[in-house]
């Protein structure tokens, strides 16, 4: 049986990284990266249209919970919620607004549901009104 010297390892060890440099060079050559048509790029900065879906709210010990779901252009968009009570009203005015930014950043374009969800202190019987992005949206009374 024959002894490998270290010379001839050397010598393999240059040819298989030679080698492997060349095939990486030639097939990175094939994944340059093009500009894409302007008709191909999808974006998120079509319309806003946003529908409220649902929308529940329970009282408990002072307190209301107030909660629902909005239909959105993509998984992108977040809702956030923020509930204040209208001074000076009998009964009581809950106005809950409901915020859904728009989404600049590359999303897959299919409608989702996000949800919300928000607590207001306020006495039994009260008025709420729903607002999406300062567009009124509903009105209930409990």
């Amino acid at each position: 049986m024959r002894r490998i010297h270290t010379k001839e390892i050397i010598i393999i060890a240059i040819a298989l990284l030679v080698i492997i440099v060349i095939g990486i060079l030639t097939s990175s050559q094939h994944l340059k990266d093009y500009p894409l048509p302007t008709s191909r790029i999808a974006t998120s900065t079509a319309p806003l249209t946003i529908k409220l879906v649902s929308f529940s709210h329970s009282y408990r010990y002072g307190k209301y919970t107030l909660s629902g779901a909005l239909t959105v252009p993509t998984v992108c968009y977040i809702a956030s919620a923020k509930s204040s009570l209208v001074p000076s009203t009998t009964p009581h005015r809950i106005r809950l607004d409901v915020t859904v930014p728009i989404d600049t950043g590359r999303c897959l374009q299919l409608p989702a549901t996000t949800t919300f969800s928000t607590q207001q202190r306020a006495g039994k019987g009260a008025t709420i009104r729903v607002y999406v992005n300062n567009t009124f949206a509903t009105s209930t009374t409990k």
